[in-house]
């Protein structure tokens, strides 16, 4: 079951995208338990546990803002 708290987040809102192929965080995340500092890159290709961001840069994102860490939380993607 989904946390009332999530909301649902433009992925192009949170992620910018190099030439290279590499995914940037527009702000400090969470995912799968991984912790991912704003504006470092990450490599294209599995990672967050085989999540491949590629595959998942159309689908919305299900997230919980910390206020209080000024971090997203990512608990998954919608299937849409």
């Amino acid at each position: 079951m989904i946390p009332p708290e999530v909301k649902r987040y433009r992925f192009g809102a949170i992620f910018d995208h190099s030439i290279s192929g590499q995914w940037i965080p527009r702000f400090d995340l969470r995912i799968n338990g991984f912790f991912y500092r704003k504006g470092l890159p990450i490599p294209p290709g599995p990672s967050f546990g085989g999540i491949d961001l590629t595959k998942v840069a159309d689908k919305p994102i299900a997230g919980i803002w910390d206020n209080t860490t000024k971090e997203l939380n990512i608990y998954g993607f919608y299937n849409i």
